[in-house]
C-alpha cells in the first residue's frame, strides 16, 4: 500500500475497515471491497475452523483477502466488479445462514 496505506492506518486506527475502503476508493480495479460478509465467505471457502467468529482486524488479513479474491477471479476468468458484487451477496446469504443455523453448514 505504500505511503496512502500508511497514512489511512493513522486517520483509522482501530479497524481495518476504513483504510481498505480508501485504498478501494482509489483504485477500485486493483483493490476489492473488504468488509465482514466477503472475509466470513473466504473464511469459510478456505475451511477454516473459525470462519463464523471475528472480524479481521489488521493489513494483513486484507492482503490475505485480496490473494484470495484474484486467485478467483483468474480461476473463474470473471470481471472483478461482479466478483465483488457476487461474493458480497454470497456473503450476505452466508451470514444469514449463520444465524439461523450456526452449527449445520458445511461446504458443499
Amino acid at each position: 500500500f505504500g505511503e496512502l496505506g500508511a497514512e489511512a492506518k493513522v486517520i483509522a486506527r482501530t479497524s481495518v475497515y476504513l483504510p481498505c475502503f480508501f485504498i478501494h476508493i482509489w483504485k477500485p480495479e486493483e483493490w476489492p471491497l473488504f468488509e465482514k460478509r466477503v472475509w466470513m465467505l473466504h473464511r469459510w471457502d478456505e475451511g477454516k475452523a473459525n470462519a463464523f467468529t471475528g472480524i479481521p482486524t489488521n493489513i494483513e488479513r486484507y492482503m490475505e483477502y485480496t490473494a484470495w479474491f484474484d486467485k478467483l477471479v483468474e480461476k473463474k476468468k470473471i470481471d472483478r466488479w461482479t466478483a465483488q458484487v457476487g461474493l458480497w451477496e454470497l456473503g450476505r446469504r452466508l451470514e444469514k445462514e449463520v444465524k439461523t443455523n450456526p452449527a449445520g453448514l458445511n461446504k458443499s
